[in-house]
């Protein structure tokens, strides 16, 4: 994904419509990346520029009289302080903070969206027996190509779906006779996974997290 030029929103002179067209320019980006079904780096980096926005937004009013927020440095994810000489340009870049927020919180609804509608085309079912441990293997079905997974859900206190492990093992030829006999083999009380993902789906970019997002939510 295209990101955001250093400096983009305290470069000078402040230009409010060139930076508010910059901004849409790097929506349109986002969009077109959740089109392609590329979630999860759509996410990061929708969440990493809202948690910036949101910091420039509610620390607004606990600015000193001489320090002010002036910009964000998204290459950096840093907040960006100055003296500034022009109460108007400050007064712009707030405005246009809160303009930014509501386009990153309404592509985020939009990929929320998308994600839910995969999450139900992903029919994940547990053929584990006499499951007590919470770590185990999920076996993908794409295409032709059965993919291994060893996985690790950790227990819900302070944690998110995000912390849910997922390591490659494995890519073979699906053949279910050997995915029995893999199954067999490994210990008693593991969780067994199995799911099919349409190929029109990237695994890494949107399969893998979306199922650590159910994993985790059947945990808790």
């Amino acid at each position: 994904m295209n990101e955001l030029p250093n400096h983009w929103f305290t470069e000078m002179p402040f230009d409010y419509e060139f930076k508010y067209y910059t901004l849409l320019a790097h929506i349109k980006q986002i969009e077109g990346d959740i089109d392609e079904f590329k979630l999860l780096s759509s996410l990061k980096n929708i969440e990493a520029s809202l948690s910036i926005l949101y910091d420039i937004k509610y620390a607004r009013d606990g600015q000193t009289d001489n320090i002010r927020i002036v910009g964000i440095d998204f290459d950096n994810m840093e907040i960006e302080y100055d003296y500034p000489e022009d109460n108007k340009v400050v007064e712009s870049m707030y405005d246009l903070c809160d303009v930014a927020i509501d386009k990153y919180e309404n592509t985020h609804k939009s990929l929320r969206t998308k994600w839910r509608n995969i999450a139900d085309l992903l029919r994940l079912s547990n053929i584990g027996i006499n499951v007590i441990k919470n770590h185990g293997f999920l076996y993908i079905k794409y295409g032709k190509i059965l993919k291994i997974y060893e996985i690790q859900i950790p227990f819900p206190y302070k944690t998110s779906w995000k912390n849910v492990y997922v390591k490659h093992v494995s890519d073979s030829k699906y053949n279910l006779k050997k995915l029995s006999k893999f199954i067999d083999e490994q210990e008693d009380g593991v969780k067994h996974y199995r799911c099919e993902v349409g190929i029109e789906f990237p695994i890494e970019e949107c399969a893998i997290p979306i199922l650590k997002s159910i994993l985790y939510k059947n945990l808790i």
